[in-house]
């Protein structure tokens, strides 16, 4: 086996581990996600958990004058249910700014009724690394629900707090798997191409 063959062999058990090591991780793992509200004049904030935000589509019941006896049914009015979220106020000094924002917000939706209230925010899901793997960009939200949960004795001085957003709709936008296997596999391939260019 010669020198060119040999760069070409460790090239491709290289690529193939790599290959290997990326789709063997299993989804379950996810590497400890992270969840972050992304609102607007507030700095971004981890949370502890999220729900809600369900798509309730109303019926509209009609009859057809071809069949009176029969109620027939279309797609109406489509409502959101508020995001609820919660988040812990003492994590750190970028938490506190986070919640001073939160404070604020909830302040003016108390006292101001108009369209300014209104924040296009954004769910985001990342990976322990950073690395966003989903977003759900929430449209024309605006807090209704603000309350401290009572902590829990052994945490101290740490404040739970929980947050309800209405809002209009919403769009989910999710990275996809392929992106995190091409980026390596191409920087191989032209790793590979320039070592057998240069020992050929």
């Amino acid at each position: 086996m010669n020198r060119s063959s040999k760069v070409i062999t460790t090239g491709l058990v290289f690529i193939v581990t790599t290959f290997l090591s990326l789709v063997s991780t299993p989804k379950s793992s996810a590497a400890i996600l992270e969840f972050n509200l992304d609102v607007p004049n507030i700095p971004t904030g981890r949370l502890l958990s999220a729900d809600g935000a369900d798509v309730i589509i109303e019926t509209v019941e009609f009859r057809d004058a071809s069949d009176p006896n029969v109620v027939r049914i279309l797609p109406g009015v489509v409502r959101y249910t508020p995001l609820v979220v919660t988040y812990n106020r003492d994590q750190d000094r970028a938490q506190r700014r986070f919640h001073e924002g939160i404070t604020e917000w909830v302040d003016d939706a108390r006292s101001n009724s108009t369209f300014s209230t209104r924040r296009n925010a954004a769910l985001i899901t990342s990976a322990q690394n950073g690395t966003e793997l989903e977003r759900v960009d929430l449209s024309h939200a605006f807090p209704i629900y603000f309350n401290p949960v009572t902590p829990d004795l052994a945490t101290g001085t740490q404040r739970l707090y929980e947050l309800h957003l209405a809002l209009e709709n919403f769009r989910v936008t999710t990275v996809p798997e392929s992106s995190s296997i091409i980026l390596p596999a191409v920087i191989c391939a032209l790793w590979l191409r320039r070592s057998s260019r240069r020992h050929s």
